[in-house]
């Protein structure tokens, strides 16, 4: 049923009326086409009815679900606000997400890339990874690019509804995600990269500075720890500034 109600939730304000409501109405309590058009309401009980699945119009912030199923293969969601992710993995899917979006160059390619490189099957070797010292709490395949862009063409036949609930969620927890960071990422200033590119020009800065190591060991890293320690040292930076500009150095 998620994959058929999320489309409702991306709609403008002012595309929804009565008929979509209706088309709400059937999805959310089942209720077949030929027995709708038999029924009759008040207005009263309409607007009851309309009350009930006012939710469906509601962004949801939730993971949708934990997997889904795709030619053989079960694919996990991430965890809500990246919490699972690596620095790496993340800024592909911004990469892929910024290709898909292009407003001028739309790559629609890029969103089965940004649902392989988010969407992983489960780790082969998982039981070991539980008991070893490396466990991260992560069930998900290491992510591989190798492995994504083939995947990515195996995923080209997923179900439309399933793409347009992940890219929901993805968009929703993004938000959420850039939020946290809003003094690392915001700024009105032009951005260097408008392909993306950037995400990855910011991970090897973090190597330079060597809190984690070089670039592949800061992209293993999760992401949450990764741009936490930018962000500390941009406000770090920014009052530095700020008492050279106040003692007027």
């Amino acid at each position: 049923m998620v994959a058929n109600l999320i489309p409702f939730c991306r709609l403008p304000k002012p595309d929804v009326n009565d008929v979509i409501y209706e088309m709400a109405v059937q999805i959310v309590f089942s209720i077949p086409a030929k027995r709708w058009a038999a029924w009759t309401m008040s207005v009263a009980e309409w607007h009851m009815l309309k009350d009930q699945v006012k939710w469906v119009f509601i962004v949801p912030e939730k993971r949708p679900f934990l997997n889904f199923e795709h030619q053989g293969l079960t694919y996990i969601l991430p965890e809500e606000n990246f919490a699972d992710t690596t620095a790496l993995e993340l800024s592909m899917a911004f990469i892929a997400y910024t290709d898909f979006a292009d407003p001028d160059e739309p790559d629609t390619s890029a969103l089965n890339r940004l649902i392989a490189i988010l969407c992983r099957p489960i780790r082969k070797d998982l039981e070991a990874f539980k008991k070893s010292d490396d466990w991260t709490g992560d069930d998900r395949e290491p992510f591989n690019e190798a492995r994504m862009m083939k995947r990515s063409e195996r995923l080209a036949t997923l179900d439309m509804s399933f793409k347009v609930v992940i890219l929901t969620y993805f968009e929703t927890q993004s938000k959420l995600f850039l939020v946290q960071y809003e003094s690392l990422f915001g700024g009105d200033s032009t951005p260097r990269y408008a392909d993306g590119r950037g995400w990855i020009m910011l991970l090897k800065n973090i190597a330079k500075e060597g809190h984690f190591g070089n670039f592949d060991e800061v992209g293993r890293q999760y992401a949450h720890l990764v741009y936490a320690s930018a962000l500390d040292d941009t406000i770090n930076a920014e009052e530095i500034r700020d008492n050279q500009d106040n003692n007027g150095e």
